[in-house]
């Protein structure tokens, strides 16, 4: 693990003398992950462009490797799209994050800047990024902001409010958009208006389709498939309590991805208050696949890599992978808590991994008293 740690450094070394900035974020669905992947924003100076639409020059190459999808900055060959500043985003009001170039949210909007040679910004004489140009006018700084690169398209999540029929203000609500990664053809692909804090979402690209994935608060499992120019929804569930989808924090080029990565896992909660862990096909081709039903104990989908769909089960960490039949391992007896630290407990974990192959899972243990690596 520590060599996949350090390598992943390497390529992310030239945000030193950057002002770092914690925000909201996710690991594998649990938000209070020790080892979560820090997202950022970049306090910067920046000339605005002076003309609408956006048109920049120069691309990533297409075969280049993606790295850092899912936070607040993300890689691709030498340049870097991050998300400038952060805003509240029930400080919105109606009409507010406009895809506009005189638009008072424009300094929280999505950028870009080259690397050298060495991967590390151009800074000025004060340690200020040079070359820094606006990608997009929409919000990309926020409480569940995260930037993916899938293909030619950088695709985030923006907030946005808008008028109730009593005509008070409704917040909170989340448009998917996706941009080339050249500022050109800005589109809105998905709004959802059921999105609070027990909502979640996950983009993944599979097979050369990008799959957006959300939970919305009425509980219903969203997958809004794009292909090319084409978008589709389709609902994989309702009454979905967590869910993941495969864990892609990196993308190689016309990388081919087991089949077991094709699939939401997402548990849901019947009228007997009995919990089943099921899995679905991103595009909904497949009927729903039961892997466990009817268990009293709570259960919770944490993520989806290595072949495996990883899960709390009565707080006990396990995980499922799958040849022709699925098979269940448990990690510990101690239980495995991510609200609190209780006296016995596995209060963060990560699974350590080797070429994509599961090799075990570093814990933090709580005795009542101290914290220890097991």
């Amino acid at each position: 693990m520590t060599i996949y740690i350090l390598k992943y450094l390497t390529k992310v070394n030239y945000f030193v003398n950057i002002v770092f900035v914690s925000n909201k974020v996710r690991y594998s669905n649990l938000k209070k992950k020790l080892f979560a992947l820090l997202t950022f924003i970049f306090v910067v100076s920046l000339v605005l462009l002076a003309c609408d639409p956006i048109h920049l020059n120069g691309v990533p190459k297409a075969s280049a490797k993606v790295y850092g999808n899912g936070g607040s900055a993300v890689v691709k060959d030498n340049y870097v799209y991050f998300a400038n500043s952060y805003i509240d985003y029930n400080a919105l009001g109606i009409n507010d994050n406009r895809y506009d170039k005189n638009s008072a949210q424009v300094i929280n909007a999505i950028y870009r800047t080259t690397l050298d040679e060495y991967g590390k910004l151009h800074l000025d004489s004060e340690g200020r990024p040079q070359n820094v140009e606006i990608v997009t006018f929409s919000i990309g700084g926020y409480e569940y902001a995260g930037l993916y690169i899938c293909g030619d398209y950088l695709y985030y999540s923006t907030p946005y409010s808008s008028a109730s029929n009593d005509g008070s203000v409704n917040k909170g609500n989340v448009r998917f958009e996706r941009v080339k990664l050249d500022g050109t053809s800005r589109e809105v692909v998905y709004s959802c208006s059921s999105y609070s804090s027990s909502s979640d979402y996950q983009i993944v690209y599979i097979n050369g389709v990008t799959y957006i994935v959300i939970l919305e608060s009425n509980g219903n499992l969203v997958s809004v498939s794009c292909r090319g120019g084409n978008f589709k929804k389709n609902v994989l569930a309702s009454g979905v309590t967590s869910f993941s989808v495969y864990e892609q924090l990196d993308i190689v080029y016309n990388e081919t991805l087991p089949r077991f990565y094709n699939y939401a896992y997402y548990v849901t909660k019947d009228s007997n208050s009995k919990n089943h862990l099921y899995r679905r096909s991103l595009s909904a081709s497949e009927d729903a696949e039961l892997i466990l039903g009817l268990v009293e104990e709570d259960m919770s989908v944490l993520s989806v890599k290595n072949e495996r769909v990883y899960f709390l089960q009565n707080s006990k960490l396990c995980s499922y992978s799958f040849n022709n039949s699925f098979v269940k391992k448990q990690y510990a007896s101690s239980n495995a808590s991510s609200t609190s630290s209780e006296s016995g407990s596995i209060v963060s974990f990560l699974p350590i991994e080797d070429n994509k192959v599961e090799r075990g899972i570093l814990g933090i243990y709580y005795d009542g008293t101290n914290y220890s690596f097991k």
